[in-house]
C-alpha cells in the first residue's frame, strides 16, 4: 500500500498519520515585535510552516477618487531559495488574493486611515515573508497578521496648520498643510474585526482541517473559512468548483468557528505572555 492509500484509508477511519482528529490543529508558536524597523511585526509557526509578518505605516496623499480613505497594501513573498524547493508563485499570488479579499478587504475601515481628507492619509503596507511552506500555511499567514496588526500602534496626529503662501497682491496663492505627529502617543490599531483563515480539505468525503503538506496532496476541494474574534463568519471561499450541499457549509461553518475561538484564545494568550514579559524586562 502506498503511502497516500494509506493515509487515506486512515482519514476515512477518522485517523490521521500523526494521531491527530480530523478537527484538531497543531501547536503554533506566536511572538510579536520581532522587527525593530516595522511598526508591527510578528513570527508564527508550526511543525511545517515558519512566516515572519512586517507592517509599515506611512503618511500619502490619497487617491483623487477616494479624498478620505487609506491604503492597505499586501504582499506575501519567499526567499529564492524556499520558492525553488516547496512553493511555486503562483501559490503566494493566490494565496494574496484569498487572504487580502477574506481577512482584509472589507474588514479594515480605510475611512479612520484618513488624517485630512484629500490631503493625508495612512499607508498600511503588510509584508508578509514565508521562511518555510507546509500544509495549512493560509491559516498561518493570517495569524501572522493579525498579531502584526495587534502589535501596531498608529500615531497621533495633532490638527494641520495651514501654511498660506501670498502673491504680490496680497491673495492666496495656495495652502499646505504642515503635520505634528505627537511624541509618545499613539494609539492601538482596531483589530477586533480582522478574521483569521481555517482551511479545509475534502477527502472522500471526510474534511480535514489544518492539512499536513501530504494531506493537501489527497484532497478534492479546498475550502476557506474567515473567523473574527466574535465568532462571526465573515467569509466562505470554496477553491474549486465542485459543487455541495448546504448542511455541509453549515457544518464546515460552526466547526470552523469552535476552531477559530480556540486559536483566538491562544494567540492572544500567547500575546499577552510576550507584554508581561517585555513589562518585566
Amino acid at each position: 500500500m502506498s503511502s497516500l492509500k494509506y493515509i487515506e484509508e486512515g482519514i476515512n477511519s477518522n485517523i490521521r498519520v500523526d494521531g491527530r482528529t480530523l478537527l484538531t490543529y497543531r501547536t503554533i508558536e506566536i511572538n510579536k515585535n520581532i522587527l525593530v524597523s516595522a511598526d508591527g511585526s510578528s513570527s508564527v509557526m508550526n511543525e511545517e510552516n515558519n512566516v515572519i509578518c512586517g507592517i509599515k505605516l506611512s503618511l500619502l496623499p490619497p487617491d483623487q477618487n477616494s479624498i478620505d480613505e487609506g491604503f492597505v497594501n499586501l504582499q506575501i513573498d519567499c526567499p529564492a531559495s524556499v520558492a525553488s524547493n516547496r512553493i511555486k508563485k503562483e501559490h503566494l499570488e493566490i494565496m494574496t488574493s484569498i487572504i487580502y479579499d477574506l481577512c482584509i478587504k472589507n474588514n479594515i475601515d480605510k475611512k479612520k486611515l484618513c488624517v485630512l481628507p484629500s490631503k493625508f492619509v495612512w499607508g498600511i503596507d503588510i509584508n508578509v515573508m514565508v521562511l518555510n511552506g507546509g500544509g495549512g500555511l493560509l491559516d498561518i499567514i493570517s495569524i501572522a497578521i493579525y498579531v502584526a496588526l495587534n502589535d501596531m500602534n498608529i500615531p497621533v496626529v495633532k490638527a494641520p496648520k495651514k501654511i498660506d503662501e501670498l502673491n504680490m497682491f496680497h491673495n492666496t496663492k495656495s495652502k499646505e498643510y504642515e503635520l505634528e505627529i505627537v511624541e509618545n502617543e499613539k494609539l492601538p490599531f482596531p483589530c477586533d474585526n480582522i478574521p483569521i483563515c481555517i482551511s479545509i480539505g475534502e477527502i472522500n468525503n471526510k474534511y480535514i482541517y489544518d492539512m499536513s503538506k501530504i494531506e493537501e496532496e489527497l484532497v478534492e476541494n479546498v475550502f476557506v473559512v474567515a473567523v473574527t474574534l466574535s465568532g462571526k463568519c465573515v467569509a466562505f471561499h470554496k477553491l474549486y468548483g465542485i459543487s455541495m450541499e448546504i448542511s455541509s457549509i453549515l457544518n464546515m461553518s460552526e466547526n470552523s468557528v469552535q476552531i477559530s475561538q480556540n486559536l483566538f484564545k491562544k494567540i492572544n494568550e500567547a500575546i499577552e505572555k510576550i507584554q508581561a514579559n517585555t513589562i518585566h524586562v
